[in-house]
């Protein structure tokens, strides 16, 4: 079951009450496996940042979500920019195309091209790797779609 975090706790990290407060507090009598995916994935966050984490490291937090709890987490997301430094392996690029500040981009294991979001979607490889050499990934202001259309890809 949720509950509400001990005193003790809640002082030791408010990026984690700020966690709860704002998308679990409801919760607090629901058993975890009751919980839709989505809120188990806005648990697990509040969970790691009540170690106050310097670094969040998430590896595809959108995996298996559908588009509403995306938007949960990404927005709960952006109430920690600038808290703590998130790192995101994430195949949906288009989700967080708005909300990062750098991006890197792997391909057979290695790193092909990194910089702002913008430059590197923007990168003939980039392209050529992941759209073909015909195609382009347009990068607009998120939008619904954008992120819709972009959301599909396996990027």
């Amino acid at each position: 079951m949720l509950r509400r975090p001990p005193r003790s706790t809640q002082s030791r990290s408010s990026a984690a009450s700020d966690v709860y407060k704002r998308q679990l507090e409801g919760y607090a009598q629901v058993v975890t496996a009751e919980l839709s995916y989505g809120d188990r994935r806005l648990l697990e966050i509040a969970l790691s940042l009540s170690l106050k984490p310097k670094l969040l490291l998430l590896d595809e937090p959108f995996s298996g979500l559908s588009d509403v709890e995306i938007t949960k987490v990404l927005s709960l997301l952006k109430t920690l920019k600038g808290k703590v430094t998130i790192a995101i392996i994430e195949h949906k690029i288009s989700a967080i195309v708005d909300f990062i500040d750098r991006l890197s981009v792997m391909n057979e294991g290695h790193i092909i091209c990194e910089g702002g979001p913008s430059e590197v979607l923007r990168d003939s490889l980039v392209n050529e790797c992941y759209w073909g050499k015909e195609e382009t990934f347009e990068v607009e202001r998120q939008s619904e779609t954008s992120f819709d259309r972009a959301q599909n890809s396996s990027f």
